[in-house]
């Protein structure tokens, strides 16, 4: 579906392929389950009779009779028909095929149909992902699951699971301390000492603390001082284009090689505003957030469904972020200047087609891939010039990251 498409609640979108792939918003309670005609031998589970750890055997499509809307099914791999039953195309739902995981490791992540998997609309992993809310609540309603602290924090309290999970804390806390005392956080694509989700490497799943800290430092500058939603890979997608080991990996790529912006990364200086030492590296946006303030009709923040709206959205874009050293990040100031803008325009051809370009509603432009736009960042960076050992950032004289001022830092 669309980025910029945001869904009422109780809502789902629809695409039609006959309309140029138009998505609209539909009620649910509006749709009707429609008969589809299924070939011989397809698999299918049959309502009644659950298969339950895959002990037994699955069912599977005999013949479809469109007319009467039914399926006949019989048990997988049967040898007679003594099973076989007419049954309502409602109660009957496709399953994945069987593809073996010797032959098709592809398709499979811990044992379980991936994105991959030619099916994997019909697994369970999907099912489970798409309908994850409405399981929630489900779950709360029956009594299965506690209910959120922040709508109803007496039943959250008084609820068995809450009071198992207090009293299993406090009888192994002396156990717990002692695992956060000699707990050494381990990155597995780069080996520095920290958390895969706080290194910085551009490996799968690292990036999202820089991020995090980004959108925060975002809804500070306009007056919402929280995160307020989750940084899923899907939001990381949302917020800037890309997900966020990407987004390391492309603001990297705009820093000329001879620069060692990985080490650059790991150290820190007492700097003015912050209470602790901080990054000598800030993540930046080249045109700043107080001047999307005066553009945008919409507070930045977090719709309902904790995702980022689209203010927010507008302001981290990938094209709108680069890294600066701190002492410039602070005296860049606010100010979007015609040479600012001149020199946004030109890298943000980095990530745009030519076509793409041309559309005003910049959340509806779809980028290049992750593969050519960093090949463009680099070519981009290279063509900037600037002295060995420095590079030249966008919005700040070239002097600001010279070469001396890099080796500065390199020596803290």
């Amino acid at each position: 579906m669309p980025e910029a498409c945001s869904t009422p609640d109780g809502f789902i979108r629809i695409r039609y392929d006959e309309k140029d792939g138009e998505v609209v918003h539909f009620d649910p309670a509006r749709l009707t389950p429609r008969f589809v005609e299924l070939p011989e031998g397809t698999p299918v589970d049959v309502c009644g009779y659950p298969v339950k750890n895959q002990r037994g055997p699955f069912w599977e499509i005999v013949k479809s009779d469109p007319e009467e809307q039914v399926y006949l099914v019989n048990k997988a791999g049967a040898t007679d028909n003594s099973q076989e039953m007419w049954m309502d195309f409602k109660k009957v739902r496709q399953r994945p095929g069987d593809y073996s995981k010797v032959d098709h490791p592809e398709y499979f992540t811990s044992g379980e149909p991936s994105s991959k998997h030619p099916d994997y609309h019909l697994s369970a992993p999907y099912r489970r992902r798409m309908f994850a809310k409405k399981r929630r609540e489900a779950q709360i309603a029956s009594g299965s699951k506690p209910p959120r602290k922040r709508d109803d924090e007496e039943g959250y309290h008084n609820h068995p699971a809450t009071k198992y999970n207090k009293q299993w804390a406090k009888d192994n806390a002396e156990h717990n301390k002692e695992v956060r005392a000699n707990y050494e956080p381990y990155c597995c694509f780069c080996g520095r000492a920290c958390n895969v989700s706080k290194c910085n490497c551009g490996g799968k799943g690292t990036g999202k603390v820089q991020l995090a800290h980004l959108v925060r430092r975002s809804l500070r500058l306009a007056i919402t001082d929280a995160l307020g939603g989750d940084l899923t890979d899907k939001n990381c997608r949302l917020l800037t284009g890309f997900p966020a080991n990407e987004v390391v990996q492309i603001l990297k790529a705009a820093i000329p090689d001879d620069v060692n912006i990985e080490d650059l990364l790991e150290k820190k200086c007492e700097q003015r505003g912050f209470k602790y030492p901080a990054c000598v590296i800030h993540k930046d946006h080249i045109k700043a957030v107080s001047q999307w303030l005066h553009e945008l009709d919409q507070e930045p923040g977090w719709n309902p469904d904790k995702t980022p709206n689209d203010a927010l959205r507008l302001i981290n874009r990938i094209e709108n972020l680069q890294y600066l050293i701190w002492w410039a990040n602070l005296k860049k100031g606010a100010d979007y200047t015609d040479a600012i803008r001149k020199d946004l325009a030109e890298y943000e051809k980095c990530f745009y087609s030519a076509a793409q370009l041309k559309k005003s509603d910049v959340l509806r432009r779809k980028y290049l891939s992750f593969s050519t736009v960093l090949v463009k960042v680099k070519a981009w960076a290279a063509a900037r010039g600037g002295a060995r050992g420095a590079w030249r950032p966008i919005g700040v004289p070239s002097r600001s990251h010279s070469g001396a001022e890099v080796r500065k830092l390199m020596a803290l």
